[in-house]
């Protein structure tokens, strides 16, 4: 029998698009906030590892501030460089949380307003189904299964916690029920996006870390990442992808590979044309998956 074709994936995160080109980032920097998001993500759609890549995954913050305008951005560009029916994707707090402080009593009707302006976004190029997490799709059947989660905190927060991540039991059991389905259950390589990190190293030797202010600020609460990092080595996930940290990371844990990507229209730390994405290859009938980060030098 002849060896299956591999599979060829591209990750891309936290992109922060922006309604005009001319917008900055809501991030600030040290010597000034970001610019340029929009043509730079422009030229990374160009390159050639992104080009040829069969699927297309962005785990979150496609905008800054959630603006369908932002969205629209993303969706030409994607419709431009031919992508279009190659990206899926999941949101992150940018594309789902208001980021300016609610009054009293507005918390609901933000909360509602929020959600709606993501999935009316999101919507704009995928079907509305995947705006209802957890959603599965199989991009070749047989052979790898993804699978979508939304781990914001689902609704308006203000610029203190708007960072945090959450996943709930109402997800939570809904994940359980579609891992036991026998089509997802039999797929040997299952790949999981989701916004935040499940996974946040403590102080460990030779490792980079994140201090007790860091983890408070963007850390998915213990219960719900422990069950998740659990379900997923019970369910035969071998690789959950995240972003949101603005930084690579790449490790293993309980069995499941955890790949995290900087923001992709940001610059490496230390140049000024260098970006980073993670390309992934599921190899053969065994659902081996293939981490590799790509570094591409795109020309606006």
């Amino acid at each position: 029998m002849a060896r299956p074709r591999p599979i060829r994936l591209v990750h891309l995160s936290d992109l922060h698009l922006t309604a005009s080109d001319e917008d900055s980032r809501s991030e600030p920097r040290l010597f000034g906030k970001l610019q340029g998001m929009n043509a730079t993500f422009r030229a990374l759609l160009r390159e050639e590892p992104v080009q040829s890549a069969d699927w297309i995954l962005v785990t979150g913050d496609v905008t800054d501030r959630g603006d369908r305008e932002a969205w629209e951005v993303f969706w030409a560009a994607v419709g431009e460089a031919g992508l279009k029916r190659r990206v899926r994707l999941v949101p992150g707090n940018h594309d789902v949380c208001h980021l300016g402080a609610p009054r009293i009593g507005e918390r609901s009707r933000l909360m509602g307003e929020d959600l709606e302006r993501m999935r009316a976004g999101v919507c704009l190029g995928r079907p509305r189904k995947q705006t209802l997490f957890p959603w599965v799709e199989f991009l070749e059947p047989g052979r790898l299964a993804l699978i979508g989660l939304d781990s914001n905190n689902a609704g308006n927060g203000n610029g203190v916690v708007n960072a945090i991540g959450r996943i709930g039991n109402r997800q939570t059991r809904r994940l359980v029920r579609l891992l036991r389905q026998p089509e997802v259950a039999a797929c040997p390589a299952k790949i999981l996006l989701m916004h935040h990190s499940p996974n946040l190293p403590r102080a460990r030797r030779g490792a980079e870390h994140y201090g007790p202010l860091s983890r408070w600020g963007h850390e998915v609460p213990d219960v719900d990442r422990v069950t998740l990092r659990h379900l997923c080595a019970l369910g035969g996930v071998r690789l959950i992808a995240h972003g949101h940290l603005h930084r690579s990371d790449d490790r293993e844990l309980d069995g499941v590979r955890i790949v995290g990507a900087p923001a992709s229209t940001e610059p490496k730390p230390g140049t000024s044309g260098v970006y980073r994405v993670y390309g992934y290859e599921v190899r053969g009938a065994t659902g081996r998956i293939h981490v590799t980060p790509i570094d591409l030098h795109p020309r606006p």
